[in-house]
């Protein structure tokens, strides 16, 4: 995966022909950049909170890329939300860790996202568009 031209290898996982990424891992590679964000957890109302324009707060095993098998892959059943607005977008949890389609945040945080090269290519400083 390359974000604004740094490349990093990370394990995504093809799910029904579309990349997934854990959010954790996609958090800790934005931060720094115009769409840096944060990523909390409410264990009382089970929802998971994207925070844009926060530096993401590592909590440990980020970019660890120690996912050998995902055998128990099923649709999250966490509330998601970006500021106040709840959004509903294919998540999966894996080995109990949120794994998001790539274009699905990328089109909630508006930036690009393409494929060149066998690699994810991720622009901050461009909007998102439809393939």
């Amino acid at each position: 995966m390359s974000v604004n031209g740094s490349s990093t290898d990370i394990i995504l996982c093809k799910i029904r022909g579309n990349n997934y990424i854990k959010l954790r891992d996609f958090a800790m590679l934005l931060r720094g950049t115009e769409k840096q964000f944060e990523v909390t957890w409410d264990s009382v109302n089970k929802s998971i909170a994207i925070i844009p324009g926060e530096a993401y707060t590592e909590v440990g095993g980020e970019l660890a890329n120690d996912l050998d098998s995902y055998e128990k892959v099923m649709p999250t059943n966490a509330r998601i939300f970006i500021g106040d607005n709840e959004i509903f977008p294919t998540a999966y949890n894996i080995n109990g860790n949120n794994y998001f389609k790539l274009r699905d945040i990328a089109k909630e945080l508006d930036f690009g996202v393409d494929w060149k090269n066998w690699t994810v290519v991720i622009d901050t400083t461009t909007g998102y568009m439809d393939e």
